[in-house]
């Protein structure tokens, strides 16, 4: 079902707990048809931390029911703070992820497991920017295709979504799991990207 686009401006700021580090998030994301978003996550080089809303990660979790997977989290309570977006939130308002979702990501016959802050405000899967770096991800415009240089230079197509974003899929996670031996534990330790198997892993 259609449904009307929301407008959000949003400065994220996450301290470093758990993590360790700090991330600052600046992005503006229209969303129409938030259905179609589902099983994609969209390509944020603004967004230095992976977030998804509580309403993406509640559809996303059916969908991996359907196909007997469970998807793993983790409490955290990394603290973020919202700037510009009056409208929604007032001025400056701080906000705490709710928990993280360890999420595996299929790439052909590789795969990769990605750590998402999961926040109650209502956005779609932004896939942050270090875990690009950590992927070395390569993105053409032109043919609108992105390269992992960590997983051997597998190339995947890009998805121009209606509100003009590009996004991936995600995959067959219960594929992807299989693919990611131990990657997922390491994400769970606080990693934000692991490529691998625990002998041989990419680890941000």
């Amino acid at each position: 079902n259609e449904k009307l686009a929301q407008h959000y401006s949003t400065h994220v700021v996450d301290h470093g707990n758990s993590i360790g580090r700090v991330a600052e998030l600046t992005y503006e994301v229209r969303v129409a048809l938030r259905d179609t978003v589902n099983g994609m996550a969209i390509i944020d080089t603004a967004c230095a931390k992976s977030v998804a809303g509580k309403k993406w990660y509640d559809v996303f979790v059916r969908y991996a029911k359907a196909i007997d997977y469970i998807i793993r989290t983790v409490p955290e309570r990394e603290p973020f703070k919202f700037g510009p977006g009056k409208r929604i939130y007032g001025p400056g308002k701080r906000i705490y992820s709710l928990f993280a979702a360890v999420i595996p990501v299929e790439v052909g016959d590789s795969a990769y497991c990605v750590r998402v802050s999961i926040i109650e405000q209502d956005v779609p899967f932004l896939f942050g920017k270090r875990v690009l770096q950590g992927l070395a991800a390569k993105i053409e415009m032109e043919s609108t295709t992105m390269t992992y240089g960590a997983l051997e230079n597998k190339t995947v197509n890009l998805h121009e979504m209606a509100t003009g974003h590009v996004a991936i899929e995600l995959g067959n996670p219960e594929r992807a799991r299989a693919r990611a031996t131990g990657a997922e534990r390491r994400c769970a330790g606080g990693a934000e990207v692991v490529v691998g198997d625990c002998a041989s892993y990419t680890c941000i």
